[in-house]
């Protein structure tokens, strides 16, 4: 579903602003200088604070059943398989949201934790990772069946290496347009 995300960024309190509301920006521009602070996404400036600001831009919304964690975003990188290998994680997963058709083993799920993964999406996950999920506080998402469901899936296979938000507290992934 098609939505207009609005998301607050911290801003470091010693930090200059450099933008004010209503500003359209790109990804990566600076917002504020001293510490630099940058933007995840395209969007549109709301409201700034003392500490914050908010970004409001298009996105594609899907919902999960079942989530973990609060809020992050990275690149999404995708493994097409039911149950994922230890072994399938090949390239470099800092930063990255691992995006799973099916479900994962514990030992993928400790491998990719160690590699510095951000954030999770999977089909299914069994209770015993659920709780190893929660104790580590890896931001994941579920869909609660045996796999991803297809038009799900479709959507986020087309934007793998792309950025995206996960939100636990929502069981939902944000997909900027």
């Amino acid at each position: 579903m098609k939505v207009t995300a609005i998301l607050s960024f911290p801003i470091p309190t010693d930090a200059r602003v450099k933008v004010k509301t209503g500003d359209l920006v790109d990804k990566n521009e600076i917002v504020a200088v001293s510490p630099e602070v940058k933007t995840p996404f395209k969007g549109k400036i709301g409201q700034i604070r003392e500490n914050s600001f908010d970004l409001s831009f298009p996105a594609v919304e899907i919902k999960g059943k079942w989530s973990s964690g609060q809020e992050t975003h990275g690149e999404l990188l995708c493994f097409g398989t039911l149950s994922a290998d230890v072994h399938e994680i090949q390239t470099p997963a800092q930063k990255k949201i691992l995006v799973v058709l099916g479900t994962i083993k514990q030992a993928f799920l400790y491998k990719a934790i160690t590699l510095g993964i951000c954030g999770l999406i999977v089909g299914n996950l069994d209770e015993h990772l659920k709780k190893d999920i929660e104790k580590e506080h890896l931001l994941t998402v579920s869909f609660e069946q045996e796999k991803i469901p297809e038009e799900d899936w479709q959507i986020l296979k087309h934007n793998e290496n792309r950025e995206a938000l996960l939100s636990g507290s929502e069981a939902k992934i944000l997909l900027p347009e």
